[in-house]
């Protein structure tokens, strides 16, 4: 790297004009403070009333003027905050600044590999400079952003004032009709949906319907505010729980031993901590995931303020915790995307980069006008070899949710989106569920799928898809056809389903082809923008199908072992060894396709006779 273009993102800022940003809060802070002392004289000047006025009027004051107090601290600690961030930049500066001085202060003509080594030194020296810097700025943002306007606070502390707010608002319960919900909320006033944002975020960010920026803006408060409840529950747990370990006599920190005690309250305390940790951890994780979505968006040019958080529930479903995050605004889009992962995703990762890869590929089919979810509302199986991916238990709880879900965006959109949603994996069988039980979609794709529910492309919403890499290790597994509801043999890769097949990439090896459908610059990428985009024909024909496994093996090394011929008799002798080798690993992974898949019909055939045994019996 070039150490002046280093140098020069480093020292873009100002830390003179970062310092003055402090001052309109300052000047707040001095407003608020004259804003109390006004209430603290009228208070004196009403002491004389008497009865219910009297009384009423005082209790006001004397929460306003707590809550004035309370802003003008919190305020007090912002300027403390932006201070703090412009001594760091001018440290950094001044940092960057020396190392800069070296690169610059090399003598000229001096030998290009010397150069090339001085280069790389003084880029490490700036980025030792720029770390402690970067993380500074990300701790003293955080400090900031839970910074509550005092108000606020006071208002969340004191029911009184909370009612003063919304005085006559009732708000709907969590599960309500979506549209019910977007109607609702279109006849509240600018005022009305300011303070509800402020106060009753918890409920906000639960409900169906509502505008993608509510839900982002309460969603993000409850992630933040849920991490220091829970931190705070898990605290008082361990405190309650050593203490009745003594009580006991027992070692506090021996959970295995605190669990063979035998003592109902111990056993009730146990559980609190374990709920407590689970919490916590679930909130810690969906905190790094929007920071990997902000991460993801800003390497692929999607602004940092189209990363919505659309939905969060610490506890549910199965207490796996659900989170959904949208690049860019569905409620503004023409185009929306839907995508549902599959076996191993949780908070704890659940491929951020489909969604957002597939958002950069619609920007590319068709600007402007496009969001992506990605959707995590249900409890998916923890691997492939875990016996649940064998049940669609999971997928047919998951998609209730899918369709509740995709109802609220449909209920928020300002207009009528064209909307796609795309199951991967077992998301394809939560997709397929979903679609058997009203999902307002107008495509559904199905990519490495192990099955989807129906039996027909009939049963199913919209136009319906399907795409499988060669050697997706699930689809040649399972045909494609486990977990139909009327307990058909086929699924949506084979021809009387009726699904539009499109081609994905084919140069994926045997390990990787079940992960490839939304790597960039892939054949199934491509054309998964083309479908969400709805573009269907601009999507490329169907790769190869199911079947044959053994026959492509044979007709591989027949094509290969004429491009080593080939290369040998032109002289080519490393076009030899490479066409040898890309023919060796053809000929692997069609062998594996063969022994996959022999290995799911004989599961599907244990499978079949289960089943029978069971319903003779």
């Amino acid at each position: 790297m070039n150490p002046e273009a280093l140098y020069q993102r480093m020292t873009v800022g100002d830390p003179g004009r970062l310092a003055e940003a402090a001052d309109p809060l300052t000047g707040a802070v001095s407003a608020v403070d004259r804003a109390g002392e006004s209430v603290r004289h009228s208070r004196a000047a009403a002491g004389s009333w008497a009865g219910d006025a009297g009384v009423a009027f005082t209790r006001r004051g004397d929460l306003s003027q707590v809550a004035a107090s309370t802003s003008a601290a919190r305020l007090r600690s912002a300027v403390a905050i932006v201070h703090a961030a412009a001594r760091a930049q001018q440290a950094m500066r001044t940092g960057a600044d020396r190392a800069i001085a070296i690169w610059r202060g090399r003598p000229a003509g001096a030998d290009p590999l010397l150069e090339r080594e001085l280069a790389a030194t003084v880029v490490r020296a700036l980025e030792t400079v720029r770390a402690p810097y970067t993380e500074l700025l990300r701790s003293l943002a955080g400090a900031l952003d839970r910074l509550d306007p005092g108000f606020g606070t006071v208002a969340g502390q004191t029911p009184e004032w909370q009612a003063l707010p919304v005085h006559g608002l009732a708000l709907p319960p969590v599960g309500s009709d979506p549209r019910q919900m977007a109607a609702w909320w279109a006849g509240l006033s600018t005022v009305e949906r300011e303070r509800l944002l402020l106060t009753r975020y918890d409920q906000l960010g639960r409900l169906r319907g509502l505008p993608a920026p509510v839900l982002d803006a309460a969603n993000r408060r409850r992630i933040t505010e849920d991490g220091a409840r829970f931190r705070g529950a898990l605290t008082e747990a361990d405190r309650r729980l050593a203490d009745r370990a003594r009580e006991l006599g027992l070692d506090p920190t021996d959970t295995e031993n605190l669990r063979n005690a035998n003592d109902p309250a111990l056993s009730r305390l146990l559980d609190e901590r374990a709920t407590a940790q689970r919490q916590l951890r679930n909130t810690e994780l969906a905190a790094d995931r929007l920071a990997e979505a902000e991460r993801l968006a800003a390497e692929r040019g999607i602004p940092r303020e189209e990363v919505l958080i659309m939905a969060w529930e610490p506890d549910g479903p199965r207490g796996q915790g659900g989170l959904a995050v949208a690049f860019g605004n569905p409620d503004r889009a023409t185009d929306v995307a839907v995508c549902v992962p599959g076996t191993g995703s949780g908070l704890g990762g659940f491929s951020l980069g489909q969604a957002a890869n597939l958002r950069a590929e619609m920007d590319a089919a068709s600007p402007g006008g496009n969001a992506t979810i990605q959707w995590l509302g249900y409890d998916a199986p923890d691997a492939i070899t875990n016996a649940q991916v064998s049940r669609p238990d999971q997928a047919i709880e998951g998609a209730a949710r899918l369709v509740a879900d995709v109802d609220g965006y449909r209920a928020a959109a300002e207009h009528r989106q064209h909307l796609t949603v795309i199951g991967h994996s077992y998301g394809s069988t939560v997709a397929g569920y979903a679609g058997l039980h009203g999902l307002a979609a107008d495509e559904l794709a199905f990519v490495g799928s192990p099955g989807v529910g129906a039996a027909s492309a009939a049963e199913l919403p919209g136009r319906v898809w399907a795409g499988m890499t060669e050697h997706d290790p699930v689809v040649r597994a399972t045909d494609g056809s486990w977990f139909t509801a009327d307990g058909a043999n086929h699924g949506p890769y084979d021809e009387q389903f009726g699904a539009r097949g499109f081609g994905a990439s084919e140069d994926a090896g045997l390990r990787h082809a079940h992960s490839a459908y939304f790597d960039q610059g892939s054949e199934s990428l491509r054309n998964l923008g083309h479908i969400a985009t709805g573009q269907p024909e601009r999507v490329t024909g169907a790769g190869p199908g199911l079947g044959g496994e053994v026959g492509e093996a044979g007709g591989d090394l027949w094509d290969g072992g004429g491009r080593v011929i080939g290369s040998a008799l032109d002289g080519d002798w490393d076009g030899v060894r490479a066409a040898a080798a890309d023919t060796g690993r053809e000929l692997l992974n069609d062998l594996g396709d063969a022994a996959v898949s022999g290995a799911g019909r004989l599961v599907e055939s244990g499978r079949d006779l289960f089943g029978g045994l069971g319903r003779l019996f």
